[in-house]
């Protein structure tokens, strides 16, 4: 027997999920999200919140307590390389601090100018408690932390789902209009549905240990880094500032075919310390192994279920594209979603979840993979450790390779807002050449399926926060076209649309009438209002077949 019905239900409460509750709610969808965990993760993951999620975060009201809960503000974000934490230091990527950044009008690691929002460095222990506050105190959202969503069954055009609570088992029964699985990579819900990750698995293995040190930050003689990357012919690993404070993980890289457990987590975090560091105290707070993969699910959709996040695409964390990726996920599918629960969708809309997102996650893994091969091949000669002349002349040869071949993991605005959709059936082409997709540099452009620019205007407001929730038509100048024709049709079919006349911007919009999408990606473009927008409208809502 069903208990209750509702539209969506979202399996699994980690930073994905919880942002497509609070897009989905904040939209008036009702929904319940399930989760296994009753506390936060402790496990301190996606240390990187980039310029393209804070955006989301922005239009979603939650920037400024993320940015409040993150790593501390005076914390210098350089990335260092060295032989160890305490030895030799390799080579230094030099960002300020975002206090710094700010009192001099600089730019921090993974910042760019066209950025709506910096980026945010905050682990997912510190995020997640933010987002389940903002859930909380969405009416249209229910959570329960303690449930899992234990299996799935289409029923028609809807799913039952059955949960069960994990401290006494007891189970209920649900039917939704829909599913969303963001409940990771090893997601029961997508291995009972037949929908395979396609890859390379298990390409490497590490283990992370999290762990407190009160003097380690003002013992370092090399100061504040939000990375240091370690390499010796003894060992390969990363220790990551988690609060920029007296937080740590240290990441130790093992061969596939050790067993992890046999690890000494004080140990290995002291190795990557180095001998110079002996007295600096390291106080254990929890052990992960962990392996990273390659993997692209073969399909994002099975009838009711969705698949978003890690349940959909598996990345190595190198460049911070993991839980980024499932962000932009989430507000892909949420406005979609929405528009098909308050009747203005076209049939195919949600066709086109997969065929925007499914090719991002594509270019993300790709990218993830080249930068992690660049660190790996960084060589580790015998004596790159050495005292002396010899041993700082292979080391200045060594750090300058690594200058040159690995900025783009920590200057990647290319991979963060260029990314577009090219060819979907919601996009209206204009005939216009696809622009090269550069990991490092983002060129602005109002090209249908790209990001809108973020702009500010002359009154100092934001371009995106004159953006509607739902669909925006921007008139650009005083010569700009009337938008009256597109918001009659728009109200006619329940579309929701708003007209935003802009100053004349058109050297930057390019074009005096822009459509942008609820996800504040553009639709559609032109200098004059189409004889009849009725199909311009009916394309980018999944209407209309796609037009030549």
């Amino acid at each position: 027997m069903v208990d209750r019905e509702l539209p969506v239900l979202v399996a699994g409460g980690g930073p994905v999920g919880l942002t497509l509750a609070l897009d989905l709610g904040l939209r008036g969808v009702p929904c319940l999200l399930v989760e296994p965990r009753v506390e936060p993760t402790r496990e301190p993951r996606c240390t990187l919140t980039n310029m393209r999620s804070m955006e989301h975060f922005r239009r979603l009201g939650v920037a400024p307590a993320i940015r409040a809960a993150g790593v501390a503000r005076d914390y210098r974000h350089d990335i260092v390389f060295a032989t160890r934490v305490f030895g030799h230091e390799i080579c230094r990527f030099a960002y300020p601090s975002p206090a710094e950044a700010d009192a001099r009008g600089a730019s921090i690691a993974f910042d760019s100018p066209h950025g709506a929002e910096r980026p945010q460095r905050i682990s997912q222990i510190f995020l997640e408690p933010v987002l389940r506050r903002a859930v909380a105190g969405t009416a249209d959202v229910a959570a329960r932390f303690g449930w899992r969503v234990a299996r799935v069954e289409a029923r028609g055009e809807s799913a039952e789902a059955v949960l069960v609570e994990e401290a006494s088992g007891r189970e209920e029964q649900l039917r939704a209009r829909f599913v969303v699985d963001c409940s990771g990579g090893v997601s029961t819900l997508r291995a009972a549905a037949g929908v395979e990750l396609v890859g390379r698995h298990a390409v490497s293995q590490q283990v992370g240990v999290f762990f407190r040190s009160r003097g380690l930050r003002a013992a370092n003689p090399h100061g504040d880094a939000l990375m240091w990357f370690v390499a010796n012919p003894e060992l390969r690993g990363t220790l990551v500032a988690v609060d920029g404070r007296e937080l740590f993980t240290f990441h130790r890289v093992l061969p596939l075919d050790v067993d992890p457990a046999g690890l000494d987590a004080e140990a290995a975090v002291r190795a990557g310390l180095g001998p110079a560091g002996a007295n600096v105290d390291v106080e254990v707070l929890a052990v992960h192994p962990w392996r990273a993969h390659l993997m692209v699910a073969a399909r994002y959709r099975a009838g009711p279920l969705f698949f978003a996040g890690d349940a959909a695409h598996l990345l190595i964390p190198t460049g911070g594209f993991g839980m980024n990726t499932g962000i932009g996920d989430a507000c892909d599918l949420a406005w979609k979603l929405a528009a098909v629960q308050q009747g203005w969708a076209g049939a195919g809309l949600l066709d086109t979840y997969e065929a925007e997102r499914r090719p991002i996650a594509e270019r993300n893994v790709a990218a993830s993979a080249r930068n992690a091969a660049g660190l790996m091949a960084a060589p580790v000669p015998p004596t790159l450790e050495a005292e002396g002349a010899e041993g700082e002349a292979l080391r200045r040869l060594v750090g300058e390779r690594i200058l040159a071949s690995q900025r783009k993991e920590f200057e990647s605005a290319g991979v963060q807002l260029g990314y577009r959709y090219e060819g979907s059936p919601l996009v209206v082409a204009d005939g216009t050449p696809e622009p090269e997709d550069d990991e490092i540099l983002y060129v602005p452009t109002t090209r249908p399926g790209s990001r809108l620019p973020h702009l500010t205007l002359p009154d100092g407001a934001a371009l995106f926060d004159r953006l509607g929730p739902g669909f925006t038509l921007l008139r650009v100048g005083a010569g700009a076209p009337a938008g009256d024709a597109f918001a009659d049709a728009a109200r006619k079919i329940g579309l929701p649309l708003e007209v935003v006349a802009l100053p004349d911007l058109r050297e930057r919009l390019e074009r005096r009438l822009v459509l942008v999408r609820p996800d504040q990606h553009v639709a559609w473009r032109s200098d004059a209002v189409p004889n009849d927008p009725n199909v311009v409208l009916d394309r980018v809502r999944g209407a209309a077949a796609p037009m030549s």
